[in-house]
């Protein structure tokens, strides 16, 4: 095996390589959207098991509430 002669990058060659970088930049951005979007999500989860048990907590003191004027009223 020789030697291979190492060439000026042609055209062609730029043309592919600033159309990869293009391409590696817009996934990295998507990429950023997507984790922006799970961290939003999450959160929201967060907030929403927060409201579920605290709702229940209201919920349960309501029934006790209601049982208690219940036998007071009898």
């Amino acid at each position: 095996m020789g030697s291979r002669l190492m060439l000026a990058p042609t055209s062609d060659r730029r043309e592919f390589e600033r159309a990869n970088m293009e391409a590696m930049d817009e996934s990295a951005e998507w990429r950023m959207r997507y984790d922006v979007e799970v961290d939003r999500s999450r959160q929201i989860q967060d907030e929403l098991l927060k409201v579920k048990a605290s709702l229940a907590g209201a919920s349960r003191r309501f029934s006790m509430l209601q049982k208690l004027l219940a036998a007071a009223a009898a």
